[in-house]
């Protein structure tokens, strides 16, 4: 039986990492369209560029934290927080070989995002930590 839970982790690992690469495919093809296209609006919420890149970064972020759930918390948290920024900041330098220029707003944008998923996440940690598991133990 332990084989088999065993091989259920590692299995529900697999569909985080492949919407990880999902969402990353998608920063990657929404940053390198040509700037006032149709669909470069749309990527970037009608123009809300800060927004956009606060929302694709923070959800980048949360999914890298997921994927990584077998590893302990600690072990987590700086990848989290290292590889999005990396990764922006990668297509940031990348984007005027492209034909786009590299703006440090989106960077920053970038990095709120992340920011703030850090903060959402760890507010869920401590949120199950401290309230749901202890009042399910008492329930079970």
């Amino acid at each position: 039986m332990l084989r088999a839970r065993g091989a259920w982790k590692v299995l529900g690992a697999v569909p985080r990492a492949v919407f990880l690469g999902f969402w990353t495919l998608l920063i990657v093809v929404a940053s390198f369209l040509p700037q006032g296209s149709r669909a470069a609006r749309a990527f970037t919420l009608n123009g809300r560029v800060f927004l956009a890149h606060l929302v694709a970064y923070g959800v980048l972020s949360t999914l890298v934290f997921l994927t990584l759930k077998e590893r302990p918390l600690t072990s987590r948290v700086g990848p989290m927080v290292l590889l999005p920024i990396l990764f922006g900041g990668v297509v940031e330098v990348l984007q005027p070989f492209a034909g786009r220029g590299f703006a440090s707003h989106d960077l920053l944008a970038n990095t709120v995002g992340v920011v703030i998923a850090v903060v959402v996440v760890s507010f869920g940690i401590l949120l199950r930590e401290k309230v749901i598991r202890p009042h399910w133990r008492r329930a079970h």
